[in-house]
């Protein structure tokens, strides 16, 4: 019988031992502890989600007639997971690195920039920004916005003010902004991925033209100008892709305002200037209708690609 209890303690232990750990600090925890870090926010509508991707413990306390929202940390780094849900069509996605120290009280912050909603971490021992964006989503670019995650490219963001990153990653950023026109559109999408390796001009220009810039849904579209042709002035290996063509995708333009949407694309694919096995592709789209056309459409598809660098 007591080989039985003891058998049964020696597997509980054992459980306990691998069971993860939490995360997070309940209030007794960090009272002991004392030296601890606290993450805080400034309003309901900020969702901390995760934190190292598993879910923690938050501590909900009054405080000068004030309910307070805390999560107790132990001083580490932390990737952390943030949403600002404003209705069921919208939200903004964040992805934090934070290095939290002992004592500090850190609180996400937001401000609105037009239908978008700016998140950043301040240090409220310091009055500082602290820690930095790797992912997001819909984040509006402001002076003080920072692409600093990828490992294979840079984007000045300079000419970009007033964008929208509509996502951001290591491997890929699309942004993007309303023209001055109702259902006039920019974006501009920039990615890595593998590719083969060549041996000639000839044959990069039919991977390019053939396998990756020419490769769209002919229904979707009615082409009525196209370019295909070697880029200058990015090595021996970069193409370039350029249409013009009626959009036929939008089918509340066509059936509700009787318009056809146009649409016009600039894609680049060049390989990685550091590594021949990697290729960089860039897009930079524009819809709008026949009346409102941008004529200097090719010029800022040059100027935005400039925008990318490779000094990592």
């Amino acid at each position: 019988m007591y080989k039985k209890y003891f058998f049964l303690l020696v597997v509980t232990l054992l459980f306990l031992g691998c069971a993860p750990q939490e995360i997070s600090l309940n209030k007794k925890e960090a009272k002991d502890l004392k030296a601890v870090s606290i993450l805080t926010r400034d309003s309901e509508q900020i969702d901390i989600k995760y934190i190292n991707k598993k879910d923690f413990f938050a501590s909900h306390e009054e405080k000068n007639d004030k309910w307070h929202y805390y999560i107790y940390l132990k001083p580490d780094e932390y990737t952390i997971d943030v949403h600002y849900v404003h209705s069921a069509n919208y939200s903004a996605k964040y992805t934090f690195k934070l290095n939290t120290l002992a004592f500090h009280t850190y609180e996400f912050k937001h401000k609105f920039i037009g239908n978008n909603t700016k998140i950043w971490i301040e240090d409220l021992n310091t009055s500082e920004e602290v820690g930095y964006i790797i992912e997001s989503q819909n984040e509006p670019i402001t002076s003080n916005t920072k692409l600093n995650n990828s490992n294979y490219f840079k984007y000045d963001i300079s000419q970009n003010y007033g964008w929208i990153i509509d996502h951001y990653d290591n491997k890929e950023l699309n942004i993007k902004r309303n023209g001055k026109y109702i259902h006039e559109k920019y974006s501009i999408n920039i990615r890595v991925d593998d590719i083969q390796d060549f041996t000639s001009k000839k044959d990069f220009l039919y991977y390019a033209g053939n396998k990756k810039l020419n490769q769209y849904d002919e229904k979707l579209y009615d082409i009525l100008e196209e370019e295909i042709e070697l880029f200058d002035g990015f090595g021996d290996h970069c193409a370039y892709h350029y249409f013009l063509a009626f959009d036929n995708k939008d089918k509340y333009a066509h059936l509700m305002l009787n318009k056809k949407k146009m649409v016009k694309r600039f894609d680049i694919i060049c390989t990685h200037p550091l590594n021949s096995n990697i290729e960089i592709f860039y897009s930079f789209r524009y819809n709008y209708f026949k009346n409102h056309e941008d004529s200097d459409f090719k010029e800022k598809a040059k100027e935005y690609f400039k925008n990318i660098s490779f000094d990592l």
